[in-house]
C-alpha cells in the first residue's frame, strides 16, 4: 500500500489535469463559437450584397427596356433620377451621345445613340456604381426625327410614283 501523502499528491495531480483538460475544452469550444459567429457575419454581408446587386440589375434592365420601347424618352443628353420604393437610396444617371458611324457606302448614319445607364448607391459607407451601355435607334413618332420636328410634307410623302402616297394594302377578301 501507498502512504497517505502519496495518494493525496496523486489525487491533486489528477484534479489539476482534469481542470487543465476542461479549460482546454472550453477554449476550443469558444474558438469554434467565435469562428461560427464570423461565418454568420460573412453570410449576412454576402446576402445583403446579393440583394443589392439583384436590385441594381433589375433597375438597369427596367430602364433599358423602357428606353428601347420608347416608354422613357431620351430628350436630354444627361439626366439623373432618385429611385423610389424598393430602390430607395439609389440614383439612376442616364447619358446619351450621338454615334458618328458610317455605312458600307461611307455615308453617315444619323439617329444612332450610345446610351449609358449608371446606377449609384451607398452600402456600408462605400459608394457602389454599376453601368450598362447600349446603342439605340429611336423610333420616329409623330413627325419627330433625330430630335427635330419634321415638316408635314415630309411626313405625308411616301415612296409612291412622283411623291404620291401609296394606298394602304388591303387584305384579300375571304370566300
Amino acid at each position: 500500500m501507498m502512504p497517505a501523502f502519496k495518494s493525496r499528491s496523486l489525487l491533486r495531480k489528477r484534479r489539476a489535469f482534469v481542470l487543465l483538460e476542461s479549460m482546454l475544452a472550453v477554449a476550443i469550444f469558444a474558438i469554434g463559437v467565435l469562428a461560427l459567429g464570423r461565418c454568420m457575419e460573412n453570410c449576412m454581408k454576402s446576402e445583403k450584397y446579393r440583394r443589392e446587386e439583384g436590385l441594381a440589375q433589375r433597375a438597369l434592365a427596367n430602364y433599358w427596356v423602357q428606353i428601347e420601347t420608347g416608354a422613357l424618352p431620351l430628350n436630354t443628353d444627361k439626366s439623373s433620377e432618385e429611385l423610389k420604393g424598393a430602390w430607395s437610396g439609389m440614383t439612376m444617371n442616364m447619358a446619351r451621345e450621338p454615334l458618328q458611324l458610317r455605312n458600307e457606302k461611307d455615308q453617315e448614319i444619323f439617329g444612332l445613340y450610345k446610351v449609358t445607364l449608371s446606377l449609384n448607391w451607398k452600402s456600408a459607407g462605400d459608394t457602389i456604381t454599376r453601368e450598362m451601355s447600349f446603342m439605340i435607334y429611336p423610333r420616329q413618332r409623330n413627325g419627330v426625327q433625330n430630335g427635330r420636328q419634321t415638316p408635314v410634307a415630309e411626313q405625308q410623302r411616301a415612296p409612291g410614283a412622283n411623291g404620291a402616297p401609296t394606298p394602304p394594302a388591303t387584305p384579300p377578301a375571304r370566300r
